[in-house]
């Protein structure tokens, strides 16, 4: 008897082939709208979907109810009596006497047609094809008939000739879960004033597994000397395992091969920690991590400023603690990509800086990683902010964006310690919307979250429900945003793309002196899912998911349904927000309408956060 799992991934099939088609479109070459005040017209991201919805002629007749005569190609001229191949397994196509068409020939005497010869053969010898969707079969070795059937396992369907994975079949399934990823160790600071270096400890990717059969994972890299020490590769049905990754520090502007690209064996959610659970080193963040099937050519940068620090007459020089964006060549082959920054780049060991307003122009190779620095500003500036910045490639690419070690504080009646580490993989321009949902941050009172709203087009009109300072009625280019601090909910509306980023506050600018700055993307409404896997790690005294749900729809966490008590409705009323305290773990929310998750950490010093997962463009209804 089938499975309920075997169907579902029939039927994912069937969807992901209905998806085979490609929406690139050319608007002018990356030059141009890198020169152009880096104002460009918005664009799909170009990805061709896979053709995945091709299945061989055995299996095709299997499942088909028609049993009329063969359907002959229309062909209107050839040459007259030619065979070109055969139409079924006993009947030759043939040229007709007057060569203005085709007809079909049956071969004499019970043979069989095999690649246009009738014959006793019925099929090429020790050759294998699909049974059916469950079973492959061999033929034998004179060629006169199939041997062997072979049941394909649990968590694969038998598709072009032999038993694969949804994963092998190149599926993309439009949402956060995926097959493939790229992960990089984005730059800590080296800070004097703590114990030991943040850049000492390896990050790690934490891949959860909601499929109810094993998954095996695989990590490779071009960087010389990278090791993968993995015990274990697989990941048990149902469960989340971390994954410890080699440390390759990306320091300073320049090229490299230090990513990491990973494969699973069946659709899979990954999540990078820097570094995984909290380790006393002052200095983490964590990103959910996008597949390669839901990656981009355009986007535009969000980070924090390069902050530039005093040096003390007599003391070593204190290095700046500064803002970074990282680009990695997802596609085979070179892909070139241009960079428009709004900010000075620094020099780097292999590469000059240049300034901003200027479209720079890259060329990298499959998996090599692009570094780029922001420079400093004056000692007590902001310094320089990479925000903004314009980001363009012939092929997908994945971009990450963060900071070293950024303090975040708006009031300067109090300490404005500490710093922490930012780091978020970034969406791709395609997957911004024009809705969102603006969640305060859990845990902590008296403080204020700092806010950035960004026009992905130009002559974007925003508004926010409550109104925001200095957000409310705005109307921006594409790439400019408006920054605030606010420690409310509130509801963003605009008449074009934008991209809304949440950076929570320095320990000392709280009540509770818990926590610190961390960096999080929020979901755009237009990309809510109905059900989401998200891990906590260890060593944080506090644990929270962030749920906001259209209001009185009903979600359950870890099969509990949640209380209504716990939420609390913003902007128009149409959505409310619940902040859970939950244990380390992997936890699963679902709901029968889509909604949104987002994870925070916090412990002395320290915070991470995370949005639990997006839908894609063309998946909004999973």
């Amino acid at each position: 008897m089938m499975t309920r799992f075997r169907w579902s991934l029939i039927a994912m099939m069937v969807v992901l082939g209905s998806l085979a088609c490609s929406d690139d479109v050319g608007r002018g070459s990356l030059d141009e709208k890198a020169n152009n005040n880096i104002q460009i017209e918005p664009i799909n991201n170009g990805i061709p979907k896979p053709d995945v919805g091709h299945t061989d002629a055995t299996a095709q007749d299997a499942l088909s109810t028609d049993t009329g005569d063969p359907e002959l190609p229309n062909i209107d001229t050839c040459q007259a009596d030619q065979v070109l191949g055969c139409v079924d397994g006993s009947s030759q196509l043939v040229c007709n006497a007057a060569g203005t068409g085709v007809l079909a020939r049956t071969c004499a005497g019970g043979q069989h047609c095999l690649a246009g010869e009738c014959g006793a053969q019925l099929c090429h010898p020790q050759s294998q094809e699909c049974l059916d969707s469950q079973n492959t079969q061999r033929c034998n070795a004179e060629g006169t008939g199939w041997v062997d059937v072979t049941a394909c396992t649990e968590d694969t369907v038998c598709e072009r000739n032999a038993c694969r994975t949804i994963c092998d079949l190149g599926g993309k399934v439009g949402s956060y879960f995926g097959c493939e990823y790229w992960s990089v160790y984005l730059d800590q600071y080296d800070d004097p004033t703590t114990g030991a270096s943040a850049r000492e400890i390896p990050h790690a990717v934490v891949i959860s597994n909601p499929n109810n059969v094993p998954v095996t994972v695989v990590f490779q890299s071009n960087h010389i000397g990278a090791t993968f020490n993995i015990a274990d590769p697989v990941v048990p049905a149902g469960q989340s395992k971390a994954f410890t990754m080699p440390r390759m520090v990306l320091d300073g502007t320049g090229t490299s091969n230090k990513s990491i690209f990973i494969r699973s064996s069946m659709p899979v959610t990954a999540h990078q920690f820097n570094p995984f659970n909290n380790q006393r080193l002052y200095s983490n963040d964590a990103s959910l991590l996008l597949p390669v099937s839901s990656l981009g050519k355009v986007y535009y940068a969000m980070s924090w400023p390069t902050q530039a620090l005093p040096s003390l007459p007599g003391l070593p020089a204190i290095a700046d603690q500064m803002a970074f964006v990282t680009i990695v060549a997802s596609a085979q082959g070179l892909t070139n990509v241009v960079v428009n920054s709004t900010a000075q780049i620094v020099a780097g060991p292999n590469m000059s800086g240049f300034p901003p307003g200027v479209g720079r122009n890259f060329q990298l190779s499959y998996g090599q990683v692009l570094n780029l620095k922001a420079s400093t500003g004056r000692v007590g500036a902001t310094g320089n902010d990479l925000t903004g910045t314009f980001i363009a490639a012939d092929q997908p690419i994945a971009v990450f964006a963060g900071h070293e070690q950024a303090v975040i504080s708006y009031d300067s009646t109090r300490d404005s310690c500490c710093a922490d580490h930012l780091e978020q993989q970034l969406y791709p321009l395609d997957s911004w919307g024009s809705h969102y949902i603006a969640a305060f941050s859990p845990g902590r009172t008296n403080t204020k979250d700092h806010w950035r709203i960004m026009a992905g087009e130009d002559n974007v009109t925003i508004t926010t429900n409550p109104p925001q300072p200095g957000a409310h009625q705005v109307t921006l280019n594409a790439g400019k945003f408006v920054s605030f601090f606010s420690d409310q909910n509130f509801e963003v509306k605009a008449s074009g793309k934008v991209l809304v980023g949440q950076f929570l506050a320095s320990q000392q600018q709280t009540e509770e002196f818990i926590g610190d700055p961390a960096f999080v993307l929020a979901v755009p409404v237009e990309r809510f899912r109905k059900d989401y896997h998200v891990l906590t790690p260890s060593g944080y005294s506090k644990d929270y998911v962030s749920i906001i749900r259209p209001s009185g729809v009903a979600v359950t966490l870890d099969g509990v349904a949640l209380d209504n008590a716990h939420f609390v409705a913003l902007g128009g009323g149409d959505f409310e927000v619940a902040s859970v305290l939950v244990t380390a773990g992997l936890h699963v929310m679902a709901a029968d309408a889509p909604f949104s998750v987002t994870a925070y950490g916090m412990d002395n010093a320290v915070s991470y956060a995370y949005p639990g997962g997006l839908n894609f463009v063309g998946a909004e209804a999973q």
